[in-house]
């Protein structure tokens, strides 16, 4: 004698396959409406461009080392010469003001002033004063004037660490006492 459980899950498979006929046979419905869209569309499509004009025939060049230069040759990808300068001899940085042209290290604060409640931090770079402020850009690295306190100006940097990372580096600018 079988049981009920089993009776059950052998119609199972049954059921299936009179559901996917059911499935099958709808899909086979009339479908000229979708033939006649079809024919719509491509009779709506533009017409095709005329061809491009062809492409000029590859012709191969043997390469020769003893007369040609060296096409892996790094010093032609390098935009600078030695000296900061470009290959024309413009130093790219002489359009940058004279707070970015500099390196913080060549940066001394001799003072603080302030003008209409914004604190400004009066720096000595090659020799000349140059007043800034919180936000304003300084060094030759990109960095950013963070703070100004009485005795000093603190300078956030970015930089890449040894793992090529970016990362930030405060450097903070102390002011120098005058000499009596």
């Amino acid at each position: 004698m079988t049981s009920p459980t089993h009776l059950k899950t052998a119609r199972w498979p049954g059921l299936m396959a009179l559901a996917a006929a059911a499935l099958l046979a709808a899909c086979a419905e009339d479908t000229s409406d979708l033939r006649r869209w079809m024919d719509e569309q491509q009779a709506q499509a533009p017409a095709p461009a005329a061809s491009a004009p062809g492409m000029p025939a590859y012709k191969a060049l043997a390469y020769r080392a003893e007369v040609a230069t060296d096409p892996f040759d790094s010093s032609r990808l390098e935009p600078a010469g030695r000296d900061g300068t470009d290959l024309a001899g413009v130093d790219p940085r002489a359009a940058l003001p004279q707070l970015e042209r500099q390196p913080l290290e060549a940066m001394v604060m001799v003072g603080v002033v302030d003008r209409g409640g914004q604190r400004l931090a009066l720096l000595r770079v090659e020799g000349a004063l140059q007043a800034v402020r919180q936000g304003q850009r300084v060094g030759v690295h990109g960095g950013t004037v963070q703070t100004i306190s009485e005795r000093s100006v603190t300078v956030s940097e970015p930089v890449r660490d040894a793992l090529g990372r970016s990362t930030r580096r405060t450097s903070i600018l102390t002011l120098k006492e005058a000499k009596p």
